[in-house]
């Protein structure tokens, strides 16, 4: 079929073997495994800054204070994740380069729509001094009865239900991890306001 479509245009027999060739070998380079460099993505972990900035999230209707090196960063699946800049560098570093390595827990603030199908639905408490803040803790047992906690807050917006959870991908599991969780839960809660 190659050679018919060369007898069609009109080339001589030594275009047509020197434009094969041609055409053969870049076919040849294209389809050859490239060898990427290893990346070191890992950054050590930021302090958070002394001094503060507020973000508006309109897509859930709050804004948050958050520490001036901190990064706010739009997920794929709808979520915003709060974190530290040298977390936010190893996701941009780890989402540029396939082969990448550095990863690791880390800590941070993700801000999602609830799946909630009412307000109080494993709500534990309000927080107190802010109206439309609830605390939410859900309890769960594994089959080697370990308990899983999972602290979050809950904020009823013009938005509708949002939730904030804090932390790393371990959730708490002694009482000290419980009452670490509701103090951070707390912190957040009083530097979310809810927008009109």
């Amino acid at each position: 079929m190659f050679i018919g479509i060369m007898q069609i245009i009109g080339l001589t027999y030594n275009w047509r073997i020197f434009l094969y060739l041609f055409l053969t070998a870049i076919n040849l380079f294209i389809h050859q495994p490239v060898n990427a460099e290893f990346v070191d993505c890992s950054r050590a972990d930021q302090e958070p800054s002394k001094f503060h900035r507020t973000i508006i999230l309109d897509k859930f209707g709050i804004s948050m204070t958050i520490p001036a090196n901190h990064r706010a960063m739009a997920r794929d699946n709808g979520t915003v994740e709060i974190l530290d800049g040298a977390t936010y560098d190893r996701w941009v570093c780890l989402t540029q380069n396939p082969r990448a390595d550095g990863a690791g827990g880390y800590y941070g603030i993700t801000v999602y729509k609830s799946e909630a199908s009412y307000l109080y639905q494993n709500v534990w408490d309000k927080v107190p001094g802010k109206e439309n803040m609830y605390i939410v803790w859900e309890k769960t047992l594994a089959d080697q009865g370990f308990g899983f906690h999972y602290i979050k807050l809950r904020i009823k917006t013009k938005k509708g239900l949002v939730e904030i959870y804090a932390g790393s991908e371990y959730t708490p599991q002694t009482n000290d991890d419980v009452k670490a969780a509701l103090q951070d839960i707390l912190a957040i809660a009083d530097n979310t306001e809810i927008l009109e």
